[in-house]
């Protein structure tokens, strides 16, 4: 019997301790641009190297092109089109 009471009593203490450390812990709640980055894998943002995409616009008889890449690590930037490559780093563009 006094086995029983023993095993009860930790029990019972292990889950309330576990009770005040869940309290003690303060949850900030997300804001919306937070919500959005976290559903579209913000978490994994680490692993990406480049980015990359290509506008296309067909109008009657003409085709217009152009296309990006980025890289995030190094703040490179590659814009591509029918006529020029421009290719710049972010982090040198004077924004002034």
């Amino acid at each position: 019997m006094k086995k029983y009471a023993l095993i009860t009593l930790i029990i019972s203490l292990s889950f309330s301790c576990k009770k005040k450390q869940e309290e003690a812990i303060e949850i900030k709640p997300l804001t919306i641009a937070e919500k959005i980055a976290k559903a579209h894998g913000f978490e994994n943002w680490k692993h990406i190297s480049k980015i990359g995409f290509s506008f296309n616009v067909d109008k009657d008889s003409t085709h217009f092109e152009r296309s990006w890449t980025w890289k995030p690590k190094t703040n490179d930037v590659i814009a591509i089109s029918k006529n020029d490559t421009i290719a710049y780093n972010r982090t040198k563009i004077d924004l002034e």
